[in-house]
């Protein structure tokens, strides 16, 4: 497999991409990475730092296509950043096949509200007793909830919804 990088699509649009663990990753299970798309990676990683995240991958060209990091925010989940060039990203989202929900789950939901409410300028919008929505303006840009004793196994994560 190497270093094969597939695109999935749905009608020609691209949904996802798929790629295999780096052979330095023995014992990582598979997992998906969320994306948030900003302005400048740059500005984004050092404001991450600033906010107390830790930056697992510098900002990087991904050939033409884009600049990206890869976070981990103060309470263990990673996200990555994306600043467009050529690729927007994802091309289809919210229909059937496509992503259509990235949802934090977190053992402190308030430092994981301070650190992305600071670093995308989301608003925090609670819902009901363990849940939030991140808002970006008027519209949701995902959703955190409390990793409660129940769930205490489950690191802190970004999972994404299909």
């Amino acid at each position: 497999m190497g270093n094969t990088y597939s695109l999935a699509t749905i009608e020609t649009k691209r949904v996802a991409a798929i790629y295999p663990l780096p052979g330095d990753s023995q014992g990582m299970p598979s997992h998906w990475v969320s994306y948030v798309s900003v302005l400048s990676a740059d500005e984004a990683a050092k404001r991450a730092a600033d906010l107390g995240g830790t930056l697992l991958m510098e900002p990087f060209d991904v050939m033409t296509a884009g600049r990206m990091a890869v976070i981990k925010d103060p309470t263990g989940a990673v996200v990555a950043v994306w600043e467009r060039k050529d690729h927007c990203g994802a091309a289809l989202v919210n229909q059937y096949g496509a992503l259509c929900w990235n949802e934090l789950m977190t053992k402190d939901t308030a430092t994981a509200s301070a650190f992305y409410t600071g670093l995308f300028g989301w608003k925090e919008e609670p819902f009901g007793d363990n849940y939030a929505v991140f808002m970006n303006g008027e519209r949701p840009a995902g959703g955190m909830i409390l990793i409660d004793a129940e769930m205490d196994p489950v690191p802190p994560n970004w999972s994404a919804y299909f």
